[in-house]
């Protein structure tokens, strides 16, 4: 029917639990219903026989039929499906026929993509028992010491930085072991209070000498 994977069967088996009422009301009559699963072992001889009496006692076939459908989700697998879609099953109840084209429309969407990404059901050989399957994640390669600046290269200052230290610079105080300047001003105010109190001297000398001169003249007289 279908190259069976894991992925496939779990989507057979969603969609068999959704078709499940379906397909019980599919089975109107025991037989051959029945027979068919016992013979390929696919119920007990045990649950043949309680499900036939249950028939005998009136209970409806398709009620029958979804509590042995409910008793093999558990041991589900395509055998089961091949068995319920057999060839004389689908020629006594004819209203399985559009079940099972749903059935192959899921089997063959999934054997479409189990041939683009197979899945391995069994372990690879060679590996030991008890080991782990997961192959470990290579670590990537050690990443190589980024070079350091050298001491001696040009350090590029911020935009902002220069103003920032001639401000500093300027607002530092003179150190006392260095000669404290006047300011250029201040030394010309000096120099011209000098000259003008030479000029007021020599001024006053002369005013003194002109005094003088009558007084000596007088008394030599």
């Amino acid at each position: 029917m279908f190259t069976m994977t894991r992925a496939m069967e779990e989507a057979l088996f969603q969609h068999f639990m959704h078709q499940k009422l379906g397909i019980a009301y599919a089975i109107h009559k025991p037989f051959p219903f029945f027979e068919g699963l016992l013979d390929n072992s696919i119920i007990t001889k045990r649950m043949y026989m309680e499900s036939l009496e249950a028939c005998r006692n009136l209970i409806p076939v398709s009620r029958v039929v979804h509590n042995i459908l409910t008793q093999l989700e558990r041991t589900f697998n395509l055998s089961l499906l091949v068995t319920l879609f057999s060839q004389i099953n689908l020629r006594e109840y004819p209203n399985l026929v559009t079940i099972y084209r749903s059935f192959k429309r899921v089997g063959a969407s999934y054997e479409r993509q189990s041939r683009d990404t197979p899945i391995l059901l069994e372990a690879p050989t060679g590996l030991a028992e008890g080991s782990s399957l997961h192959t470990p994640l290579a670590l990537p390669p050690p990443q190589p010491p980024q070079p350091s600046c050298s001491p001696c290269a040009p350090r590029v200052s911020e935009p902002g930085t220069s103003s920032q230290q001639s401000d500093e610079i300027l607002s530092e105080s003179p150190s006392p072991s260095d000669p404290v300047l006047p300011p250029p001003g201040l030394i010309q105010e000096g120099r011209s209070t000098s000259v003008t109190n030479d000029k007021l001297t020599s001024k006053m000398n002369e005013e003194e000498d002109s005094e003088e001169m009558p007084s000596l003249l007088a008394s030599t007289v």
